[in-house]
């Protein structure tokens, strides 16, 4: 039995003087394989290329998807962080309530004094009308 290459057809086995394996195993002529090995590392390279681009591509699309994953956590940080800021706000600290709480005291001692001068002012145009008119008498 006779084997012939697959691109230029030479004879390149036979089984009365090769052995099973290399029948089984040869495929092209040595000129054929060269150039065969050739082709294939030149597909395996592109192979290899394109397989590094895909790679590359999907690492760039979940870099891009854990940067926005990252970009949501840090957006819902900060307006949680902005609503704890606005309830402190809204919230007096101790130290307004107690300027609250002095404004609140002056101004009710500013009306206390005034109305000790009122009372104080009554009291003396009192004591003169009945001076008035004790004298009138």
């Amino acid at each position: 039995m006779r084997k012939y290459c697959d691109i230029c057809g030479i004879e390149i086995a036979d089984t009365d003087y090769d052995s099973w394996y290399r029948f089984i195993s040869v495929k092209y002529c040595d000129e054929c394989r060269i150039d065969v090995r050739k082709e294939q590392k030149k597909n395996s390279k592109k192979k290899l290329q394109v397989k590094k681009r895909a790679e590359n591509a999907v690492s760039r699309e979940e870099q891009r998807l854990s940067e926005a994953e990252y970009v949501a956590q840090c957006k819902t940080e900060a307006n949680r962080i902005k609503e704890q800021r606005s309830q402190i706000r809204e919230v007096p600290s101790m130290e307004q309530e107690l300027k609250r709480q002095l404004r609140q005291a002056q101004r009710q001692i500013k009306e206390l004094e005034n109305e000790r001068r009122q009372s104080a002012a009554d009291y003396i145009n009192l004591m003169r009308r009945v001076q008035e008119l004790e004298n009138s008498k």
